[in-house]
């Protein structure tokens, strides 16, 4: 495509399109360059690369070769023509949209392994990382820039090329988080389907308030195709509001709904559990642990439903499911049970905690934190409830950003009347100190990082890693 066509402008220097990108070492010949007020200082290594198209909100000095347009809302207007240049790359794919406060990454990770146990072609972009075939490539945020996004879709559509592979379907799973969704990273792509896991209160640091976090979460439906299918967590979602904003019927999943689900036993374990789909009732069991992400299962049934895939495998499937790394692991190292979660919310950490107190008589030890600069609205109920709920609670650090440990603590303990708790500032410590207060029996629950790494004495370990280091030490 030519720069002409693609803007619809008329510049002398009318020259072919090679890639569109804001990262000066991606440029080459014949690149078009979105400047932004964070690269600036890499215009001329762009332009050195062979940029022919400079874009940007503001006014700049340009070699006369190099040609120049200045737009109101820069973000805005790079999604429109990454759109029309990735056009015939995206319309290949059945794309997939998943939002929610909790339960987004473990639905797109277990509709990942369901379409590669299926073989099918299948792209997950998600915070665990941007998974090709047995390929994994790290990301920064939960949703990625969208040049990322299309960058990942042509690469995959290339694999497929290079290995001689004619798949019917493609599949492009995305895990759209509000903040993403508001910074148009997933502007102006065409969804085949957006499920929502659930929406509960969260990030109420970066929304005014919990009806601009919904506003923001159904801002996705803006993408859905004139055909597209909207999914819902009947027991978390204003599924009848949903409805009203979007232009298709809402199907629904849940304890009732559409597809619906019994929980008959919970361990530490596996669950067993009863789904009705279409007043047909199945008796399954799964390794996966807790309503929670019983609750994902089922919304990935229902993916698998309405996306007219083959759901005989399902029953099986999920026997042998893989568990997402820092979503409710359950490890035993030498006789201690230590549980290792990302939760972070207050709804998460109730949850979690909840599931265990109904599996066990023992004893339950919590390491948590709240992050700084992010929800403050969470840090006395999340303090309150652990206290109120757990044995012994150690608070610590959890990427405390650019507030202070100190401050975060203060709200965090603002409302709790027991003393069942201690504070220790780093996290290795307050690992190290709950698991020499515990007796074998008892069990540890590490919470708010997951697979996220912590720097101990110059070196990146995750909350497992600390845990199996202080134990075997």
């Amino acid at each position: 495509m030519k720069i002409n066509k693609l803007l619809n402008c008329k510049f002398v220097n009318n020259h072919i399109v090679s890639i569109i990108t804001d990262n000066s070492k991606e440029c080459i010949e014949n690149s078009v360059f979105i400047l932004n007020k964070n690269n600036q200082t890499f215009l001329n290594e762009a332009i050195k690369n062979g940029t022919k198209t400079v874009i940007s909100e503001f006014a700049i000095n340009l070699p006369d070769n190099i040609n120049s347009l200045i737009v109101k809302n820069i973000k805005k207007f790079q999604s429109k023509i990454l759109s029309k240049f990735y056009k015939n790359i995206i319309k290949k794919y059945t794309v997939i949209g998943i939002t929610g406060t909790n339960g987004k990454t473990s639905t797109c990770n277990y509709l990942y392994q369901y379409l590669r146990m299926l073989n099918e072609d299948v792209l997950l972009i998600s915070s665990n990382g941007i998974f090709l075939d047995d390929l994994k490539f790290e990301t920064q945020n939960t949703t990625p820039d969208i040049f990322t996004i299309y960058k990942y879709a042509k690469k995959n559509l290339i694999k497929n090329k290079f290995k001689k592979q004619k798949k019917k379907n493609h599949y492009l799973i995305l895990e759209c988080s509000s903040q993403g969704i508001r910074n148009l990273r997933v502007k102006y792509i065409p969804f085949d389907i957006v499920l929502f896991t659930n929406i509960t209160s969260d990030h109420l640091d970066y929304h005014k308030d919990l009806s601009d976090y919904f506003f923001s979460k159904c801002l996705l439906l803006n993408n859905l195709k004139p055909n597209g299918i909207v999914i819902c967590n009947n027991d978390h979602c204003d599924d009848i509001l949903i409805d009203e904003i979007c232009n298709t019927s809402c199907f629904t999943f849940g304890s009732t709904g559409d597809v619906s689900y019994k929980i008959i036993s919970t361990s530490l374990s596996n669950t067993i559990f009863e789904l009705t789909d279409n007043n047909q009732t199945m008796l399954l069991e799964t390794p996966i642990l807790s309503g929670y992400q019983i609750e994902n299962l089922i919304g990935v049934y229902s993916l698998i439903k309405y996306l007219n895939l083959d759901t005989a495998y399902y029953k099986a499937f999920i026997q042998k499911i893989k568990p997402i790394s820092g979503r409710l692991n359950v490890y035993n190292i030498k006789n201690r049970t230590i549980v290792i979660d990302y939760a972070h919310t207050f709804i998460a950490t109730k949850s979690i905690i909840n599931f265990i107190k109904q599996n066990t008589n023992n004893n339950i030890f919590v390491v948590v934190g709240c992050g700084g600069n992010r929800d403050k609205t969470k840090r006395s109920k999340i303090g309150k409830f652990t206290t109120t709920n757990a044995d012994f609670v150690v608070f610590t650090e959890d990427n405390n950003r650019l507030e202070s440990f100190d401050e975060i603590i203060k709200d965090i303990i603002s409302n709790i009347d027991t003393d069942n708790y201690k504070v220790i500032q780093s996290r290795y410590d307050a690992i190290s100190y709950a698991i020499s207060n515990m007796k074998e029996s008892d069990i540890l629950l590490i919470l708010g990082k997951g697979t996220e790494r912590t720097i101990v004495e110059n070196n990146f370990m995750t909350d497992y890693e600390m845990a199996l280091k202080i134990i075997n030490d």
